[in-house]
């Protein structure tokens, strides 16, 4: 087999050379964690905002951890537009859907690549959110969406969002 070279590795080596981190995504990883007692039952439609992120950023790593929400009790994860209560979903399920949040996960799970593989790893959020095009606004709010839920419980749920800018 032949010799082929992953993106920055070919950045780095064209001509002319380029630098790796303009590809991906810079040099500056952020790291988001939190953990909140939802004080209400999720509901039907219900949203709970995890953490706002840059619409350029590179997602690398979303792991969520969560106590038993309720008999019935999926969520999708994805993008809203940033700013403000009830904002507009750009893709409610960008990241993950219908997780199972009716069972306790009380460890720490990974979620980036659930609904978009492993092709999208290196995709700005903007694109994993499916936009043709940088959105003018600049950041999305990463929001998880209940979907019908039966018998809802309180409880606490733990995100860690790990980004590049």
């Amino acid at each position: 087999m032949a010799n082929e070279n992953m993106t920055n590795i070919a950045l780095v080596e064209g001509t002319p050379p380029q630098s790796a981190n303009t590809y991906a995504g810079g040099t500056d990883t952020v790291v988001a964690i939190d953990t909140k007692l939802l004080t209400t039952t999720p509901a039907t439609g219900g949203t709970v905002t995890l953490t706002r992120v840059p619409v350029d950023a590179i997602i690398t790593s979303i792991q969520l951890a969560f106590d038993d929400l309720g008999t019935s009790a999926p969520a999708d994860l994805g993008f809203y537009e940033g700013g403000s209560a009830g904002a507009t979903a750009v893709d409610s399920d960008a990241i993950a859907t219908a997780i199972a949040m009716g069972t306790a996960q009380t460890t720490l799970a990974e979620y980036r690549f659930e609904a978009a593989d492993h092709s999208t790893a290196t995709q700005r959020a903007w694109e994993l959110a499916g936009l043709s095009a940088r959105p003018s606004y600049g950041n999305f709010d990463l929001v998880l969406t209940f979907g019908t839920v039966s018998g809802g419980a309180v409880g606490d749920v733990t995100f860690k969002l790990e980004y590049v800018i």
